[in-house]
Formats: C-alpha cells, structure tokens, sequence
C-alpha cells in the first residue's frame, strides 16, 4: 500500500498537467492555492468522516471544545458500559447541532445523559494534505484513489488563476488567453463531474465525447474559398 501523497507529491501532479515542472509559468504558492480550492470543493462531496469522544456535562445543552472543527454532525452515540465491560452498548441520541459564535452546540431532543457518560459524535469535516495550508497539517487524507482527480481540479484551477491574472495586466494576447480559458473549464468540467458523480459525470462524458468529435470534424474540414469568377462575390458588395 503506497503513502499517502503530501504538498510536494500533489504539486508535481498539477504541474506536470499544467505541463510547467521546471515552473517557468506557475508558482509553487498559485500551485498551492489552487489545491487548497480543488481540496475543500472535493470535501465537500466526499467529506472527511471522523469520530470525536467526549463526556457529557449532564445537560440539555452542551458546548464542544473550541478546537473542534467540523462541516456537519451526522450521529450522536451515547457509549453506555455495563459494570466489568470494556464494550459499550451504543444508543443513538436524537439530536440537533449548530454554531454559535464559533463554536458548536448541541441538544439532545428529551434525553438528559448523565453527567460524565462517554458521548462519541461522528462527523464530518474537511480532508487535509500534508504541509498543505497555514494550520500545521502533519497528514494526508484524501483517498488514493481520487489523488489525479483532486490533482485535474487544482490544475484547472491554477490555470483559471493565471488566465485572469494575465488578461489583468495585459500579458496575454487573445489566443493565449482563450486557450488557459478553455483548458481550465475542460479540467474544471471533468473535476466537477467526476466528484458530484451520477447523471452530471454521464452527462459530462456525452459532452466529453460531442466536443472531441466537433474538434476533429473542423480539423479534417477542407478550406472553403470563393474564385473571382464567382458571381455570388459581386451580390454581397
């Protein structure tokens, strides 16, 4: 089983997409922007699932530490053990949660949990990759089998970035530009595709499939030109 891939793995990926290993046209910094944009969209439909245990402060109502991060709560258990078990008996809670300045709360509907029980919430938050972002990340999490996947989205994204950066400040000439365009919308498409997956991936692969096959018609059209000696030159002057 192969290590999970850190910061330096993903960036040889993108730039190798982005056809810039020797990053004569990209940052490393861009490279990892993008990332980070490609890495929390991909959370978002896979999310990171995870369990945090905690004790119950025998109230309704309850606050959770300040350093616990999540984008959603699915479950709440209350973890009972028996006297001489070292296997609880899991009973689901009923519940609901929110943030409230900043920190999440949660209320149990009509159950009042002793004061002191093992409580374990299952939710869910964001994958990480290692050395990626500002906050110390020491582990990667994102599946390997969706590694070229994050790494197509933060490529279309690098080149969306630079596009526009280059159209700004005048850089770019049309073509140039309507290339990066086109290039970061056809990455983008299969990303967001792949990652909502379903009818929108099947709809991008017909689409996929139409858009090549348009390419090569126009490739393999001859040129079409008029002679002199055609009287329809004359009509529309």
């Amino acid at each position: 089983m192969s290590s999970p891939l850190t910061r330096a793995d993903f960036r040889t990926k993108v730039l190798a997409l982005l056809d810039d290993p020797s990053l004569e046209r990209y940052t490393n910094a861009l490279v990892d922007e993008a990332l980070l944009t490609a890495l929390e969209t991909y959370s978002y439909y896979n999310p990171l699932i995870n369990s945090y245990l905690t004790e119950s402060d025998g109230t309704y109502r309850q606050y959770l530490d300040t350093d616990f991060v999540s984008s959603a709560i699915r479950n709440l258990e209350w973890w009972q053990y028996s006297s001489g078990s070292a296997t609880p008996v899991i009973k689901q809670v009923p519940f609901y949660a929110y943030i409230q300045d900043e920190q999440w709360v949660f209320e149990t509907k009509d159950i009042l949990i002793p004061e002191g029980e093992v409580l374990n919430i299952v939710y869910e938050t964001y994958h990480t990759i290692e050395d990626l972002g500002s906050t110390g990340v020491v582990t990667s999490t994102t599946p390997a089998k969706d590694d070229q996947l994050i790494a197509i989205g933060a490529a279309g994204h690098a080149s969306r970035i630079r596009a526009n950066s280059q159209i700004e400040s005048n850089n770019l000439n049309d073509s140039e530009a309507y290339f990066l365009l086109s290039t970061s919308n056809s990455w983008l498409s299969e990303f967001h595709a792949r990652i909502s997956g379903g009818s929108d991936y099947d709809r991008y692969l017909v689409q996929k499939k139409q858009f090549n096959q348009n390419q090569r018609n126009r490739q393999n059209k001859p040129f079409e030109f008029s002679s002199w000696n055609d009287p329809t030159i004359d009509t529309n002057y």
